[in-house]
């Protein structure tokens, strides 16, 4: 998805679907300034994106030149931090849950947010089972935290391009 804003300008978010500080967020959390309520947005985020590289695997071929094909892939997790107007609201999925109206543009990009190279095991091992942790499997949901555990690097806007190649 990244290479995809840069190449294009733009981006879509799978089914639309993003993460924001919203009213719901406000009042779920009665401590917490704006600052901690955009992190708890961004872990929600990060989890999803860890959503997405599961169903990515489950995509991958089952084998590359004899060798399992999850094992020989790298996983990052990424978020991407836009200024976006017009988003909707969806409690119903969750109190971060929005829906945007339209492609974020790579102006209204504000940082980009990605894994460190440190993060990659957790982050693969926690691909395997994000949808037992999901369902409530404590073990999964260990593992998950594990991940999490892992700050995601801060990225300027004008720095996407060079990360991009970097990884």
């Amino acid at each position: 998805m990244l290479e995809k804003l840069v190449a294009d300008r733009e981006v879509i978010a799978v089914n639309n679907t993003a993460f924001a500080l919203t009213p719901a967020l406000r009042e779920a959390y009665s401590n917490g300034d704006e600052e901690e309520l955009a992190e708890v947005a961004m872990a929600e985020a990060a989890r999803a994106s860890l959503r997405l590289i599961a169903a990515e695997a489950d995509d991958a071929p089952a084998t590359v030149d004899g060798d399992d094909a999850a094992a020989a892939r790298v996983y990052r997790r990424a978020v991407i931090a836009a200024d976006v107007d017009e988003a909707k609201l969806r409690p119903d999925l969750d109190d971060a849950v929005v829906r945007l109206a339209a492609p974020v543009e790579y102006r209204q990009v504000a940082s980009v947010h990605v894994d460190l190279s440190e993060a990659e095991d957790h982050v693969a091992k926690a691909v395997l089972v994000i949808d037992a942790a999901d369902l409530g499997d404590s073990d999964a949901e260990f593992t998950v935290g594990d991940a999490e555990d892992h700050e995601l690097a801060w990225y300027a806007t004008q720095e996407i391009p060079f990360l991009i190649e970097l990884l």
